[in-house]
């Protein structure tokens, strides 16, 4: 595999791994609800994402977007709201593992459905790949702390599934938009989350207006270094994988997040914990060195 091939999984996998960071920013004691937490971070991403975006737009000197290419970033917007709502809503409403898990059945439908929407070549080991890595995603979240829990299993799994169908078209449609060219990275992740955030916000728009500004300057900064950054190299990358490989990557986000938990936060994490990540790891290593002649 070439050096730039390597440099676009890295960028991936970086970026996922750098969202698993996110439970160091919210774990303080934000009184802020969770939608208005993701409302603040999709709205600073976007707003200090649009200068950035609109000097790499005059630097492309390119025609403006065609008619396609904007109901595609409109499909992105309305695509990441529901899958934030319905994700922050699975996480409110039971079990965290139920939720979770059921979110990330993502990178089985993008190894399904690449092949066929985007004309990905079909990946011998992407669809077993996400398989193992689901089975020890379940590992790494069952026997986290925390992870059993009273009723709501069934809403929160439910409510995580269509979280993970609308995170699918999110990035089948982030794939096709920058494979294509229609819009640079940066321009991709401040367009669509701005208005991501200005759809979500009317949903928790009395929080928002009593929240202190220290409340939203925490939310803003990590924001900018994991929605801006993490955000511009997912794209990147992505568009320059099948979005398939890119599914399994993103498996290292609640890896990460539980490894901070345990380093960080002081929460316990066992054996059986350890072996689900080094199956995820596994698969993530045997999808992204798969010989060119079943990859492009």
């Amino acid at each position: 595999m070439s050096r730039s091939r390597w440099g676009a999984y890295a960028a991936v996998a970086l970026a996922a791994a750098s969202w698993g960071t996110w439970p160091l920013w919210l774990r303080g004691e934000l009184p802020l609800p969770p939608i208005a937490q993701a409302t603040v971070v999709l709205g600073t991403v976007g707003l200090v994402g649009l200068p950035f975006a609109l000097v790499a737009r005059a630097r492309a000197r390119r025609q403006g977007p065609r008619r396609g290419a904007w109901l595609r970033l409109a499909g992105l917007v309305a695509s990441d709201a529901c899958n934030y709502l319905l994700y922050f809503g699975a996480l409110a409403a039971g079990p965290v593992a139920a939720g979770v898990l059921s979110h990330y059945l993502t990178p089985v439908l993008l190894a399904l459905l690449a092949p066929r929407l985007l004309g990905d070549p079909r990946s011998r080991r992407a669809l077993p790949g996400a398989a193992v890595a689901l089975a020890g995603l379940a590992l790494v979240v069952l026997t986290a702390p925390g992870a059993t829990g009273g009723g709501g299993a069934t809403v929160a799994a439910g409510l995580g599934a269509g979280s993970a169908i609308f995170y699918a078209i999110a990035v089948l449609l982030g794939r096709r938009m920058n494979a294509s060219r229609e819009w640079t990275p940066i321009e991709a992740v401040a367009f669509h989350c701005l208005g991501s955030g200005i759809l979500l916000a009317p949903i928790e728009g009395q929080s928002l207006l009593r929240a202190e500004w220290m409340e939203l300057v925490g939310l803003a900064i990590p924001a900018c270094l994991l929605g801006i950054v993490g955000g511009t190299a997912f794209y990147w990358g992505l568009s320059r994988m099948p979005a398939a490989h890119a599914g399994v990557l993103t498996y290292l986000e609640p890896v990460v997040a539980v490894g901070v938990g345990a380093a960080l936060l002081h929460e316990p994490l066992g054996v059986a914990s350890l072996g689900g990540a080094a199956l995820i790891l596994a698969a993530g290593l045997a999808v992204v060195t798969e010989p060119p002649s079943t990859s492009p």
